[in-house]
């Protein structure tokens, strides 16, 4: 009976709900989304390491005070940019030196060149012995050589000098600065 017990009551439930209102399937609104591939993505996490392509470190290539620092770190650079600014009044000291060793060789050369000349006419005469135009000859060879070297420390000197500014090598972004103005920058720090 238990059993028969047990339709009688689910048969009844149905009469009961057989006359309730049904919703209106035209009656629910529902929003809808197309399915696709969105920009969300899917998220995973990563360790790992990032290495720069190309990296170097900026130093001074000649000793001085810092005057400025022009960039700070995460500043980004582009080749030849000036990163700071060393004090270069001893090194433009030492191409005025320079230029004024230039000019005083080459007028120590004319005076050799024109001694040589003279006693040139000498020699031709008889008046002056070979071995003494030698000796001439030698001074202007000397002074020749005092001209080149004149040149030379001139040059060294503008290239010193140009070593003041710290510049870019190539585009890039500061990782780090470990210098302030007032700073003392020695070679190769």
């Amino acid at each position: 009976m238990s059993v028969i017990r047990h339709v009688f009551f689910v048969l009844a439930l149905l009469a009961t709900q057989a006359g309730a209102a049904m919703p209106d399937p035209a009656g629910i609104r529902v929003a809808t989304v197309p399915v696709g591939q969105s920009g969300a993505g899917s998220v995973f996490d990563i360790d790992g390491v990032l290495e720069p392509q190309r990296q170097a470190t900026v130093t001074a290539q000649v000793g001085g005070s810092v005057l400025a620092l022009r960039v700070k770190a995460g500043d980004t650079v582009r080749r030849g940019q000036a990163l700071v600014r060393l004090d270069d009044r001893e090194m433009r000291a030492n191409t005025a030196r320079s230029d004024a060793a230039v000019v005083q060789a080459q007028a120590a050369l004319r005076d050799a060149q024109q001694v040589l000349e003279r006693n040139r006419e000498l020699r031709k005469s008889g008046f002056l012995s070979a071995a003494a135009l030698d000796s001439i000859e030698n001074q202007v060879k000397s002074a020749q050589a005092a001209v080149t070297q004149a040149q030379a420390a001139r040059t060294q000197a503008a290239v010193t000098q140009g070593f003041a500014d710290l510049v870019a090598p190539f585009d890039a972004v500061v990782l780090a600065t470990h210098v302030e103005a007032g700073d003392l920058a020695l070679p190769g720090r």
